[in-house]
């Protein structure tokens, strides 16, 4: 299946782990959505909890507080273990937060050039900073140039990873567990 070329289908609905076509076909959605979100189709209490909130608040300015969204941080904050939790809209938002939180980290701390080490062969979104973090020109091609600040090694060297983490400026290590755009690569 190829990754970013567009199918010649359209989709019209979906329940479960299946979609229905324009033409009434039915196909196995075997990746369960798309991207970070994995929730299948029409769950029917995934859908009941968006109409439920949907016809109270759908979006305000992250300046409020906002009750369910407070409830959720609280829960992630206590099976983490961690102090705050922050909210974006896709791996991209998260990712490229977490590029900023790295840099700042490291300015703050006098870091005058923050690098990231990130693989080859990976892939952290589509937004300038994770196209810059990724490690695939096929996905970059046509954007350059390429933020700076970011160290590419081959996955799954560990070698290579603790000989680039020696350096000073280094303050983050981005990488995905398993690698999916890059060929469901898996450490050893």
């Amino acid at each position: 299946m190829p990754t970013y070329a567009r199918l010649p289908v359209t989709m019209v609905r979906g329940s479960g782990v299946w979609l229905w076509d324009a033409d009434g076909k039915k196909y196995l959605d075997a990746l369960s959505g798309i991207g970070v979100v994995g929730l299948g189709h029409c769950h029917p209490r995934v859908t009941e909890v968006i109409c439920q909130q949907a016809s109270q608040l759908i979006h305000t300015s992250n300046l409020y507080g906002i009750a369910p969204q407070q409830q959720l941080a609280e829960r992630l904050c206590q099976l983490s273990g961690m102090d705050n939790a922050f909210f974006c809209n896709s791996g991209a938002e998260a990712n490229e937060a977490a590029i900023k939180l790295a840099r700042l980290y490291g300015h703050q701390n006098g870091v005058e050039n923050p690098l990231i080490i990130v693989m080859e062969q990976s892939f952290h979104g589509r937004t300038m900073a994770t196209i810059s973090a990724t490690g695939n020109s096929k996905v970059q091609r046509g954007f350059e140039p390429l933020l700076s600040g970011f160290m590419r090694i081959p996955y799954n060297d560990l070698d290579a990873l603790k000989q680039m983490a020696a350096n000073s400026s280094v303050v983050a290590v981005l990488l995905e567990p398993i690698q999916g755009e890059g060929g469901l690569n898996t450490p050893d």
